[in-house]
């Protein structure tokens, strides 16, 4: 036998010439010839391969992959082709160990096991992260493997293929353009032509993955997104196409429930006609038609007789390779991806939206993408979305990202979708979010066609609206910035929003800036990425407040994908930074952060404020289990208390503190003289670590005196928010919206007693509450809980603090006595404590993370 070896080159020279030296410095019996394929690139491939013993092809501009490839086929002189991506290397032996793989006539294509091409049948799990370096080793360690796979699809970053099966194919479909799925393409057609597809595991080939992507600045998502609808409309196509007779293997333990409904019977023909093209034989379909879906899906379920069940309602579509994907998985309970159909438009759900745990949010894995070894019934009755409720019931189930079925949009009942919601309910805010987006979505008709068909396009809009040009637009509005971005810069990752009370990340960004450095505040709120022109505005000298770009609104209800992470990054790289520290105080920045140091060597310092774990509990979109890895990767960790220093003893303790001069210096405005004295203040957030019951039985126990909160609601759930309102309706109690320091300040001045009414909580025990600092600053007495972080300020006479109920009531009595002898110490002690002193004690502990001379 004698090979052809296609390489179709776009510019990355370096890798291109790497390749075809790897190709002539391998050893092997098999004779070939080298057919170079220039897709447009620049004039240095073209003096680089007329120097080669290569045959060379040249076309001025970019053909895409699969039109290259063809065109070098074309030129084939020998019996079989291979298609090689010129960011490969190849090793002895790999042509005749490729070769020896088509023993069997029926055998078409043939590939290798490799580092990385996003296919788990071809990635070697062994060589995963390899080098270059120690790739050639590894291949010569595997040549005595014996086993060969036999995939459903193989990935063309090298594939043998029979010169034969290529003519009858016509080669690669060359509407695919840039971005692949045609060898997706090409090997669907191959299966339903009777040929087998083969794995060779002894071969290895190195692969750099994305890097001919990478550095012709390809915008591969878009143009994976827009291959992957076409691959679906072909799949489709094939699926639904007149049954060949080709050869199949058997699965005769599995049974098709296909249900009919009235308004689902039109489309029977199409499903039927998917299962008759499938890739494996010998199942069983059962056809079911009642009135509701539910019903006749329970009755196919009484006759499949203990078989594993897989489901294809009426109009759905199976891709030849869906049973067979679900079969081969073994698990015993399993779905895939899935594309949707809305009249001519087709869409693919994301990956991640298919997730398990989306599917609590709405119906992310329907019944076409589903097998179960025992399927429990479906709930009769809803009319819609029984295979939803359904679906939330699998506790455990094997989810196999690949789109291998179509699914027919149609409107459904909102009132079912509810009734769904309320059997499965699901506490967080996070979930609570995308619930309310799928309801929405349903009402306003097919909820797939608003949230898959248009959400996608809306996305990749929004993605090509992020190009160089916008974001050198936002280059340019902080232009005031100047040469400040050329020296020290800090990135603080914020918690909280800029508008929000006022808390330490507020002051460490103020007294960042005061100091010379170049402050980014980066915000929890996220702006729409087509106004990623205006992500930067100079709020104050030195100190810029940014919004990143994303789709939910803030960061709180954002869910981490790789293309947004991307986005955000291109955000931030445009804002000029160059020496750069990033001070995060919100660990679920840390997939953004954590790229921002890969690629710029960025330090990172974390910043605790709160126990997160505890955090977490109320607020589960938070993502506290991203602390750990902050912590690991952190190149300095600082505690925000006591309690956290102790349990975080690599850490270095910067205490919270108050704006002495502000809070010490504020004079009454008169703005509570309305009220009855003595008056018993807090400001702060009102969340669910308040005492409610302290807080209405502190009013009821001393009904002429005024109880003041001033603050906002941030409570976790609805059930808080009423009883907060219950608490806070008695007549004593009055309750004044958040107001910015000088205003709370003067409010201040009118208190006679502080408070902090706070549950014992895990998350209060390690509260380091900058309140008490502001309180003392005033010189006022404060009655608050004993925890960890006041117990210390009680020892030393600051404070008072209570264990129950009945000792608040004494120390409330006893504060309201007037007595000047420890308002002095009160001051002294918050002079000691002033955000002037925490960010020189922060500025000294990051200065050994800064380089010795800035970057020239």
């Amino acid at each position: 036998m004698s090979v052809s070896i296609v390489i179709p080159v776009y510019n990355a020279l370096d890798v291109a010439r790497a390749c075809v030296e790897s190709v002539y410095a391998a050893r092997t019996a098999v004779p070939f010839e080298v057919i170079v394929v220039d897709n447009g690139s620049a004039d240095d491939v073209r003096e680089w391969a007329g120097r080669e013993r290569v045959r060379y092809l040249r076309f001025d501009r970019p053909l895409g992959f699969a039109r290259a490839v063809n065109e070098g086929a074309r030129q084939a002189r020998n019996e079989f082709l291979v298609v090689l991506n010129s960011d490969t290397i190849v090793y002895d032996g790999w042509l005749d160990l490729l070769a020896a793989a088509f023993d069997e006539t029926d055998v078409g294509v043939v590939g290798p096991v490799t580092n990385s091409c996003g296919h788990d049948v071809q990635a070697d799990p062994d060589a995963k992260g390899f080098s270059e370096g120690g790739a050639r080793e590894y291949a010569a360690s595997i040549r005595d493997r014996t086993a060969v796979g036999e995939p459903q699809r193989l990935v063309f970053f090298c594939a043998m293929i029979r010169a034969s099966l290529w003519r009858e194919l016509n080669g690669l479909d060359e509407s695919y353009g840039a971005g692949n799925f045609e060898d997706d393409d090409f090997c669907l057609r191959a299966l339903m032509a009777g040929y087998r597809l083969a794995v060779a595991r002894n071969v290895f080939v190195f692969h750099h993955a994305g890097k001919t992507f990478g550095e012709n600045r390809v915008d591969h998502e878009e143009a994976m997104a827009r291959n992957q609808t076409l691959f679906c409309r072909r799949a489709a196509a094939l699926a639904t196409a007149p049954a060949r007779a080709v050869r199949r293997k058997e699965a005769p333990d599995i049974a098709i429930i296909v249900p009919v409904t009235p308004d689902r019977a039109e489309g029977l023909a199409d499903s039927l006609a998917s299962l008759a093209n499938q890739t494996i034989g010998g199942f069983d379909v059962i056809v079911e038609r009642a009135g509701t879906l539910a019903a006749a899906l329970n009755a196919g379920i009484a006759r499949a007789r203990g078989r594993r069940v897989a489901f294809l309602p009426a109009g759905d579509i199976a891709f030849p390779f869906h049973l067979e994907v679900l079969a081969n998985s073994q698990a015993s309970c399993s779905y895939t991806a899935w594309s949707v159909a809305a009249g001519d438009r087709i869409g693919v759900v994301r990956f991640d939206q298919a997730e398990p745990r989306r599917i609590r949010t709405g119906d992310w894995a329907p019944l076409a993408c589903w097998m179960h070894r025992d399927p429990p019934r479906f709930d009769q009755s809803l009319n819609d979305f029984c295979g939803w409720e359904w679906t939330m019931r699998q506790a455990a189930a094997m989810y196999i990202p690949r789109v291998t079925c179509q699914k027919i949009a149609r409107p459904a009942s909102i009132e079912d979708a509810r009734r769904v919601m309320d059997v499965h309910p699901a506490a967080g805010a996070w979930y609570q979010h995308e619930r309310r987006r799928f309801l929405t979505a349903v009402e306003r008709g097919t909820w797939e066609k608003s949230l898959i068909i248009d959400g996608n396009v809306i996305e990749r809009r929004a993605r090509r609206m992020m190009s160089a040009a916008r974001l050198d637009a936002a280059k340019k509005r902080i232009a005031t910035a100047g040469a400040a971005s050329e020296g020290r810069c800090v990135f603080l990752f914020s918690i909280i929003s800029w508008n929000e009370l006022t808390q330490r990340p507020h002051h460490f960004a103020r007294g960042l800036a005061s100091r010379g450095f170049r402050v980014y505040w980066i915000d929890v709120r996220l702006k729409p990425p087509e106004e990623a022109a205006n992500i930067a505005n100079e709020i104050e000298p030195n100190l810029s407040y940014v919004e990143l770009p994303g789709l939910s609104g803030d960061l709180y209800r954002t869910e981490w994908r790789p293309d947004l992470i991307d986005l955000m990054e291109s955000a931030v790289v445009a804002l000029g930074a160059r020496d750069a520290i990033q001070l995060v105080n919100f660990p679920k920045w840390t997939p953004l952060v954590m790229r921002l140091h890969e690629r710029f060597g960025w330090p990172v310092v974390y910043d605790c404020l709160d126990d997160q774990q505890a955090f977490g509990a109320l607020h589960p979109g938070n993502e506290p289990e991203r602390e750990a890895s902050l912590i690991r990767e952190s190149a300095l960790m600082i505690a925000s208390g006591r309690t956290l220093h102790g349990r975080h003893p690599q850490s270095i303790l910067i205490p919270n503190a108050a704006d002495f001069d502000l809070f010490s210096g504020a004079k009454s405005a008169g703005l509570l003289d309305h009220l009855p004295r003595p008056v018993i203040g807090f400001f702060g957030a009102f969340s669910d670590w308040l005492d409610l019951d302290w807080i209405r039985e502190s009013a009821r126990c001393f009904p002429a005196w005024s109880f003041v909160y001033i603050g906002r609601e941030g409570f976790s759930s609805h059930e808080m928010r009423e009883r907060w309102r219950q608490a806070a309706s008695e007549p004593n109690i009055h309750v004044i919206a958040q107001q910015p320091p000088p205003a709370l300040a003067s409010y201040l001045a009118q208190f006679d007693v502080c408070t902090m009414p706070f549950r014992d909580l895990a998350i209060t025990r390690s509260m380091n509450a900058v309140k008490i600092f502001e309180y003392l600053a005033a010189g006022k007495p404060v009655v608050a809980p004993d925890l960890p972080e006041t117990r210390p300020l009680a020892e030393l006479g600051l404070i008072e603090v209570y264990r129950s109920f009945e000792d608040s009531v004494a120390l409330l009595r006893r504060a309201v006595e007037p007595r000047d002898d420890r308002i002095a110490a009160r001051r002294s002690f918050a002079t000691q404590n002033t955000w002037t002193r925490r960010v020189d004690q922060l500025i000294a502990a990051v200065e050994a993370l800064w380089p010795a001379k800035p970057r020239p």
